[in-house]
């Protein structure tokens, strides 16, 4: 097989593989720590409006303020209204032509990221406490009745289509002004609906698309932002701010990769390759890279190779919540620097360009290893269940292993599918450059839990079994391969996740136990369940804990394993069993995670989980997404925005708002002030 139509099948595996999640298919600073002492003295609230201006107020600005913010972004703004408005045929709104537009690309991560009344996860576009949603028709299935009316559910009023900084700016000084909510969407990728707020002001930057190449070896390849300069005849490219003086450790020789806020994965990943280099990143191809992905942390494929997303910045640009334009790194504005590196997005500033270190492009060899086992009677004493269970316990066994090996990559777990199957699918990924092993050493790691299962469950001539182990010539294959979007969004799921420390795969008891939680999980979750294992921690996402100093969450360089459980309801599901499935998330398949991160003895999670994937209704999420950096990220959440005109939950800060983020509840705030 050749390497095009091996790393073909791989990512067609890859991307099969997340429609299954992602479908609704499923049943019912500097380089020193900020001073976290200092979290002790909480500065007070310095805004007397303890609420947001709604559009029922007679604060709401006039229909000559929105005629003046137009004019100032140059006819950027936008009224919002949900996509399949256009699909209710006793609607003034109807319109065919384009509906069958959204019929077609409904489930299109491109073409959401580029609709203005859509979220790539329509989960989080409906109203709960109003009962308000906007289904699309055709998607509506029996026994659920067809909706008859579209409303505006979740979504923001209007939208500012921003062109440039000045467009962000001028919409954050109209924001300040008028006191109204505020809501930020790149290309609407959040598992936690963090882009969407009803009744706000979205701002978009999804538009915002530049890329700049900045190589220190070449003349002039400064780029946009910091400077470059010359140290013994080598090019030294420094962010801002810093020098060979006061900042030695922050010099970069390698090329660089400055993005705006709206670049997209897929278009750093062409022009990376474009330059024969890697960049880390994540495995959907329309995520924007400089948005909530770097800011959450944004883990990748190739983390135990090179680390976290947020590892890989070196700079920032992002404009502050009065609107001001300025850049954060090691020597400029550290603090925000840090905040903004694994603090989350939509809360500290508005970034704009994000500078990105790149690495070699060497081979990577890539293994794929599957296996079905149906559920039908057999005269075995061993269920095939019993042996599917047994099976998992396997693979969690050789998995500290493959971290050694600085393998990345993913493993889905896929419990009662129709017509009565479990599936086992891993997909791992070994750069090989002069530290990492040969495709021979790797094939001789697998053997021990190949020829096992072989002997449970069948030969590769079965049809039950399948394996690939190939070299691809270069890092860089993986993700342009995959394409520019991917399909199955659009979907109705919820998720939760954990990050489990190495010592959790250690022992049989540990495996045990792992084993059993994802049992019940499986249970729990019915028909058509899927629990994802992310091989994307370990090797340099640890190391780098010891010279990286970031808002990341702490337990990232302890873990392995990012492990994430699903569920989820059919469109036009009424809103109480919806509620219903967000239950079992938050207070039974969580819990059983969480059963593998508290230790006994003193009651309290160990680890705990990552806040771009995880339930929304965590408890202690707090702890669960930052764990000891929460003090100082709320300090600091306060000092860049004391008015609150960055809100989003579950976000550092929101616990003193109510749940819409309308008004504040400074007796929600208290417990997290001392």
């Amino acid at each position: 097989m050749s390497a095009q139509t091996q790393i073909s099948t791989t990512i067609s595996l890859l991307l099969l593989t997340l429609l299954l999640l992602l479908s609704n298919s499923n049943s019912p600073a500097s380089s020193s720590s900020p001073n976290l002492a200092s979290a002790l003295s909480i500065p007070p609230f310095t805004n007397t409006t303890q609420c947001k201006c709604l559009p029922s107020q007679p604060c709401w600005p006039a229909p000559s303020d929105w005629a003046a913010l137009n004019h100032s972004t140059n006819g950027a703004l936008l009224d919002v209204r949900p996509i399949a408005a256009a699909c209710y045929v006793d609607s003034e709104e109807y319109d065919a032509e384009r509906c069958a537009e959204v019929e077609t690309f409904f489930g299109n991560s491109s073409w959401r990221g580029g609709e203005v009344g859509a979220v790539q996860h329509t989960t989080w576009e409906p109203h709960p406490p109003t009962h308000e949603a906007c289904y699309l028709p055709s998607h509506v299935l029996s026994p659920n009745p067809p909706p008859k009316t579209c409303q505006q559910g979740s979504l923001p009023l209007y939208a500012i289509r921003a062109q440039s900084v000045q467009d962000i700016q001028a919409t954050l000084r109209f924001v300040n002004t008028h006191n109204i909510p505020l809501s930020i969407k790149n290309s609407g990728h959040d598992f936690l609906g963090r882009a969407t707020r009803r009744d706000s002001l979205m701002l978009w930057t999804h538009f915002l698309d530049g890329i700049v190449v900045i190589d220190p070896m070449k003349e002039g390849g400064g780029g946009d932002g910091g400077n470059s300069t010359t140290s013994r005849g080598q090019g030294i490219w420094y962010p801002e701010g810093c020098d060979a003086s006061n900042g030695k450790e922050f010099g970069e020789e390698e090329v660089l990769i400055q993005v705006e806020a709206g670049v997209e994965l897929h278009a750093l990943y062409a022009k990376a390759a474009e330059l024969d280099r890697s960049v880390v990143g994540g495995s959907s191809p329309t995520v924007g890279a400089a948005g909530g992905y770097i800011q959450g942390g944004g883990h990748s494929l190739l983390g135990p190779w090179k680390g976290m997303g947020s590892d890989n910045v070196v700079e920032l640009e992002a404009v502050s919540a009065e609107g001001k334009l300025l850049t954060a790194s090691p020597c400029t504005n550290p603090e925000l620097f840090w905040a903004l590196r694994g603090g989350g997005g939509g809360t500290f500033a508005v970034v704009t360009k994000a500078t990105l270190r790149t690495h070699p492009n060497p081979p990577v060899v890539v293994y794929n290893f599957n296996v079905t086992v149906p559920l039908m009677t057999t005269n075995s004493t061993t269920t095939p269940t019993t042996k599917f269970w047994t099976l998992i316990e396997k693979w969690h066994s050789i998995t500290p292993g493959l971290n050694d090996l600085n393998g990345g990559g993913y493993y889905f777990i896929l419990t009662d599918v129709p017509p009565g199957i479990h599936m086992f699918i891993a997909i791992v990924h070994f750069p090989v450059d002069e530290n990492q092993p040969s495709e021979e050493a790797i094939a001789e790691y697998f053997l021990p839990f190949e020829t096992w299962v072989y002997q449970e469950f069948g030969t590769l001539q079965s049809g039950l079994v399948a394996r690939d182990l190939t070299t691809l010539p270069k890092v860089s294959f993986l993700f342009t391969a995959m394409g520019t979007f991917e399909n199955g969004l659009g979907g109705t799921n919820i998720l939760g996740s954990r990050l489990l420390a190495r010592d959790a795969f250690l022992g049989e008891d540990g495996l045990r136990k792992m084993t059993s939680a994802f049992r019940d999980i499986s249970e729990i979750g019915g028909p058509f369940n899927v629990i994802l294992g992310h091989i994307v921690a370990g090797g340099a996402v640890s190391a780098n804990g010891a010279h990286i100093s970031s808002a990341l969450n702490p337990a990232w360089r302890k873990a392995l394993v990012h492990l994430v459980v699903t569920h989820g309801w059919q469109p036009g599901d009424p809103f109480e069993r919806q509620q219903e499935v967000k239950d079992i998330m938050t207070h039974k398949m969580v819990p059983k995670l969480k059963e593998l991160d508290y230790d006994a003895a003193s009651g309290m999670q160990t680890m705990g989980s990552y806040m771009n994937e995880a339930d929304k209704e965590e408890e202690e999420w707090q702890e669960s997404f930052w764990g000891e950096n929460y003090a100082e990220l709320r300090r600091l959440k306060i000092v860049w925005d004391p008015k609150g005109v960055f809100w989003c939950r579950p976000c550092v800060g929101s616990e003193g708002w109510d749940r819409e983020g309308v008004c504040r509840v400074p007796e929600l705030f208290k417990r997290y002030r001392n």
